[in-house]
């Protein structure tokens, strides 16, 4: 005889991502509606994440939930740089353009103070 078993995880599983997917459609509605999670996921560039695949979303992510530890902003570009601290003790910078949507992300691996990223990008032109 066969035996014929249900799974509890996998309900679980399906019940728990049905919440998550409210409550983040809840949430985009109550800030907005639907164009501010649209207008969030054009402001990210495909040349961070092709150039920078592990990195330029965990910047992100840094940025988004840590906030930013520096804010300069280059005169001449009209970009803004914004720069935070990995879990892995490596920093990050985010480029902006004028509108805020994302340029580039990148690790700024010879890094080894907050002080040697903002000597980068005062050598860069931002201010």
């Amino acid at each position: 005889m066969s035996e014929t078993r249900t799974s509890s995880g996998g309900a679980f599983l399906l019940l728990f991502l049905a919440v998550a997917l409210v409550a983040c459609a809840l949430i985009a509605l109550s800030d907005g509606g639907l164009g501010d999670v649209v207008s969030l996921w054009e402001r990210y560039n495909e040349h961070a994440t092709h150039r920078h695949p592990e990195a330029a979303p965990a910047i992100r992510a840094e940025l988004e939930c840590g906030g930013s530890l520096h804010h300069s902003v280059n005169p001449t570009t009209n970009r803004s740089a914004d720069v935070c601290q990995l879990p892995d003790g490596m920093f990050g910078v985010q480029i902006c353009d004028a509108d805020g949507c994302e340029v580039t992300s990148f690790p700024r691996k010879t890094a080894k103070s907050l002080q040697d990223v903002i000597d980068y990008l005062t050598r860069t032109g931002y201010k």
